[in-house]
């Protein structure tokens, strides 16, 4: 039975039942209206979009932890170019030919390091005829916090008095990458007598490292050679050991049994970005001689035990 055959009655918008007949034994037909189309249309082949057979081409994650930007792009066959850019950058366009198209966006041996400002960065990815096919945005905004801990509860050993050494760890927790320039440990705030009522002792041994290593610095696990600025990934850590830093070297000092000692650390990046963070050290247990041997004549002291705290004072 053909089922766009039905009974039209001039005149009527409605169908009429006739007793006895079938609306098929009047014979007169009409054309198919659109639901009754798109009814048979889906009835031969399913419901839904002709278009959702076609894989979307879309960002599936945008990798910002090396030098290299790195875009996951899920169906990228269809797709032809990835469009990168950022303030007061040019945009930078690269052809897509596998999952993971790369663009630079750091150069550790470029002047100022980074290929891209810091600040928002702008993801496109077009097809042949320049049609975007989506778009993403990351921020590229390294950022480096410090921790200090005693060399006897880390994995440093020092070459000199363990007892008065510590662990410097530097963290890039934001996103993207950066290179530390130089790291400054400032004299201490406060002191305590030694050698009479002239002298005066602090338990800090101030120092400036540029590169892997200096008199109080010593890298570790790190492959530069001691000129080498310190290209730091994000989410990766520098560590540097800081042989008997804290020391007093000269006249002994009045004995006492506790002491706090303050003194602030700067750190340089090649961004341009300088961080000040304040340390304080509590001193506990008394003076005692201590085993690192400076270059002088004199002698050195520490105390038995210290506790370290680190806050940040001041941030790009």
């Amino acid at each position: 039975m053909n089922r766009r055959t039905f009974v039209a009655t001039a005149g009527s918008v409605g169908l009429v039942g006739l007793a006895g007949c079938s609306a098929y034994d009047l014979g007169e037909t009409a054309s198919l209206s659109d639901e009754d189309e798109i009814a048979e249309v889906e009835a031969q082949h399913g419901e839904g979009d002709p278009n959702d057979d076609i894989a979307q081409v879309n960002i599936t994650n945008v990798d910002t932890r090396g030098e290299d930007l790195r875009v996951d792009i899920a169906n990228y066959e269809q797709a032809s170019e990835l469009r990168v850019d950022a303030e007061n950058t040019d945009t930078v366009t690269t052809e897509i030919t596998d999952q993971s198209p790369t663009v630079s966006i750091y150069n550790t041996s470029g002047t100022h390091g980074e290929v891209f400002a810091l600040g928002d960065i702008n993801i496109e990815v077009v097809d042949e005829d320049g049609e975007t096919l989506d778009t993403s945005e990351v921020s590229y905004d390294p950022r480096i916090d410090l921790k200090i801990e005693p060399a006897v509860e880390s994995p440093y050993m020092s070459g000199g008095d363990t007892d008065a050494s510590a662990l410097f760890t530097f963290v890039n927790d934001g996103s993207g990458p950066t290179t530390i320039e130089s790291v400054e440990v400032f004299e201490g705030v406060d002191s305590i007598s030694a050698g009479g009522r002239a002298g005066q002792a602090t338990f800090v041994r101030p120092d400036i490292v540029v590169g892997a290593e200096s008199d109080v610095f010593e890298s570790v696990g790190v492959e530069n050679d001691p000129d080498d600025e310190l290209y730091l990934p994000e989410g990766r850590s520098l560590f540097f050991g800081a042989d008997s830093i804290f020391v007093h070297v000269g006249e002994e000092p009045e004995s006492v049994e506790s002491f706090e000692q303050q003194f602030e650390v700067a750190i340089r990046t090649k961004h341009g970005r300088d961080y000040l963070f304040g340390v304080t050290v509590q001193f506990s247990g008394g003076i005692v001689e201590s085993s690192y041997q400076p270059s002088s004549d004199e002698s050195a002291y520490r105390f038995e035990e210290f506790d370290i705290d680190v806050d940040l004072l001041l941030e790009p």
